[in-house]
């Protein structure tokens, strides 16, 4: 097959571009389709034009001429686009270029449109709520009402989604999956630990994802000094960017900042270090929007015991006490103890470490994610 996916962002070894998240569970599931033997076109509007290929993947960069906040406009994209022969369009909703481009591609070319929806725009200031809300009435719904397939990570989210409960008929649920392979490192514990110059003596708990009071970095710290009252051999590291300023001065508020480490960004590689040293890992979100969280399945995949909020989201993907720990969704003390629960049973640890580790090598694999995919898109042909 010949497929198109229209994106916001993509690797590129020429710029030395790193995706996270969402773009780079796309990335991933463009690799395993390539692996499969089909041809990809990936298209990416961007801040010049040029082309990377990688085997029978070409990524079409192209020149925007505006940006609006945080996304690219390129009408190059829109009309390049319509030269190159594709079977089936794969849009993302990462950014209206990438619907609006996959969308004129597929109804013109009368081809059949998928589309990944990694979660509803909303916008945290009043200009992003505008935006959003106009974008939602006008270019959403044109494109949902237009696709063939709406592809979830998760079915739960449809239910906490204010745009995707009229097109259930639509949605198909395939999981994100991560590339096993791409995820070892050739480091002990204790080695990844000298290299990042972490305490060998200390429980590590860990926390990846940005920074704010939405993803509960702050309900974190505030479970943290309870927990450092009267157990001094933990450390709690925080990975990502975000406001780390801000949290940097109420780990200090709270007495705590001895026993806090802020990283802010770090590459794959280091990101992968940090995995490897933690003892737990901590994703206490607090948005019911939460689509599916990429960091909590490569941290299983490092056989970590994961602690979580009790979102409807997680839901059909952790079992409490089994491969996963629940604590009641923006309860620091409910937190606390938790962390506390795993802290004085090592082998319950290591359990539910172990069966988190089992559970991304059934489901969420990224080879498991691509012939789901992949299966969908012979059902539309």
């Amino acid at each position: 097959m010949n497929i198109g996916h229209f994106v916001i962002k993509f690797p590129s070894r020429r710029e030395r571009l790193v995706v996270y998240g969402s773009e780079r569970i796309t990335y991933t599931l463009c690799k395993e389709l390539l692996k499969m033997g089909h041809k990809i076109d990936v298209f990416v509007p961007f801040n010049k034009g040029f082309i990377e290929r990688e085997g029978s993947m070409t990524i079409h960069f192209y020149k925007s001429q505006f940006k609006i906040q945080s996304y690219n406009f390129s009408f190059s994209l829109l009309f390049d686009s319509m030269k190159h022969e594709l079977d089936i369009v794969h849009i993302h909703n990462d950014s209206p270029m990438a619907m609006f481009a996959g969308l004129r591609y597929a109804k013109k070319k009368k081809k059949p449109l998928v589309v990944t929806w990694h979660g509803d725009w909303l916008g945290a200031t009043k200009i992003r709520k505008l935006s959003a809300f106009v974008l939602n009435k006008t270019l959403v719904r044109s494109c949902l009402s237009q696709v063939d397939a709406i592809i979830v990570p998760s079915i739960e989210y449809v239910n906490e989604s204010n745009v995707l409960g009229e097109y259930k008929d639509k949605v198909v649920e395939i999981p994100h999956g991560v590339d096993l392979d791409e995820l070892r490192i050739p480091y002990s514990r204790e080695k990844s630990r000298n290299i990042l110059r972490l305490d060998d003596d200390k429980i590590i708990v860990l926390y990846v994802s940005s920074v704010t009071e939405g993803k509960g970095a702050g309900l974190l710290l505030r479970a943290a000094s309870k927990i450092l009252v009267d157990n001094k051999d933990v450390q709690f590291v925080f990975v990502g960017g975000g406001r780390v300023n801000e949290f940097r001065e109420l780990a200090k508020k709270l007495g705590i900042d001895k026993h806090v480490r802020f990283t802010g960004y770090v590459d794959e590689k280091e990101k992968l270090l940090y995995y490897n040293s933690a003892d737990i890992f901590v994703f206490p979100s607090m948005s019911k929007h939460e689509v599916f969280s990429v960091v909590t399945i490569e941290s299983a995949a490092f056989s970590l015991p994961i602690i979580v909020s009790d979102l409807r989201i997680f839901k059909n993907r952790i079992k409490d006490g089994y491969n996963g720990v629940y604590f009641k969704t923006g309860e620091e003390n409910d937190l606390a103890r938790k962390i506390e629960y795993l802290l004085e049973n090592e082998e319950l640890r290591r359990r539910i470490g172990k069966n988190a580790r089992k559970e991304v090598e059934r489901y969420y694999n990224s080879k498991r994610m691509a012939e789901l995919t992949c299966k969908l898109y012979k059902s539309l042909l």
